[in-house]
Order: C-alpha cells, then structure tokens, then sequence
C-alpha cells in the first residue's frame, strides 16, 4: 500500500517528508498499533536509532506478548532475519543475546549446548547456537549463546563471534564508528 502526502501538505506543516514518517510511527508506536520493529521499519531506522528518538520524547518503550506474536508473524513471512539492539562488551568473551531473540528465529533454546556462564555479578545459563551475523555489509556465521532465563536484560557482542571477526576503532567523543571491510588494517569506513 502506497500513502501519498501531497506536497503542498509537506511544505506547509514544516517538516521533510523523513520526517512526518518518523512521527507517524512515533504516535502509532506510543499508541501500542506497531511494535518497535515495525515503528523502526516505517521511520526507516534502525531500531537503536528510533529507541533514541523515543527516548528524547520520553515514550516508554513496550515490548509484551501481543508484540512479540506480531513479530514473530513478521519474520515467518519474511526471510527469517531479525534486527538485534545489542551492546558491543569488549570484556565478554561470548555474543550473547536475549532469549525472545532466540524466540523470534523459531530456535529451541535448550536444544543447546548449555553453558554456566561466569561474570563479575554471578553466573547464568545459556544455550549455544550457530546463527549469521550480518553487520554493516559483512556477514559470517558465529557460535552464539541465547540465555535460559526470559528476563535476562542486555544482549551483548562478545570477542568470540564478533570482536574475532572484524577489526573496528571507536571514537567514542565524535561518535563515530569505523570499520575494516577490506581486510586492510589501516583502511576503516565511516558507519
């Protein structure tokens, strides 16, 4: 379905056409009709990027039940691919995601490998899996862990599975992002 805003409508409220689709999807999502998924999809962000612009409006993120059926439903009816919002932990050794992630690729957690795995806070359960990474325009296939417990808060990209994989240097005070896709050390490209 393809929505037409006349231009004269555009011009008049002020704003770029990016930029009433991000609003749009804004008060959808705060109204609870699209999930973050979807919302990121129609703003045409990355999930991490419309969180930010929730956050600077002060839009509670929601994720429940209904929202992950929806998801879910979405994936089946695509290519099986998911957008992860993780952190990058230089200090993990493993690539460790949430288990609705798991969830959401139709993949039985405990079908496993399982591993106790040790941190500075106390140990936890997860589960291996070989999935693909695709980041930027690179993508491997990596031995990751999904956690057992539903409420595990963070999922992080560890030295094993992602740090191995690709050479990058952050800046952290111009945040900026550079990555190797050459192979050349000494070569970095600005994501």
């Amino acid at each position: 379905m393809i929505v037409e805003i006349p231009d004269q409508v555009i011009s008049q409220s002020g704003l770029s056409s990016k930029e009433i689709l991000l609003k749009v999807a804004l008060v959808l999502f705060q109204e609870e009709r699209l999930t973050l998924g979807q919302a990121s999809k129609l703003a045409g962000l990355h999930q991490f990027e419309f969180q930010k612009e929730l956050a600077k409006r002060d839009i509670a993120v929601h994720y429940g039940e209904k929202d992950f059926e929806r998801d879910l439903q979405t994936i089946k009816q695509t290519d099986n691919s998911i957008s992860a919002t993780v952190k990058l932990d230089t200090a993990s050794t493993f690539c460790i995601f949430q288990r609705f992630y798991a969830d959401l690729l139709g993949i039985e957690v405990k079908s496993g490998e399982r591993e106790i795995i040790r941190t500075a806070k106390g140990s936890f359960t997860a589960f291996e899996h070989e999935i693909i990474i695709k980041f930027s325009n690179l993508e491997w296939e990596a031995f990751v862990y999904f956690a057992q417990d539903a409420s595990f808060p963070v999922s992080v990209l560890g030295r094993n599975g992602f740090l191995n994989k690709i050479n990058i240097a952050i800046i952290d005070y111009e945040q900026l992002l550079l990555q190797d896709d050459t192979g050349d050390e000494n070569r970095y490209s600005i994501n």
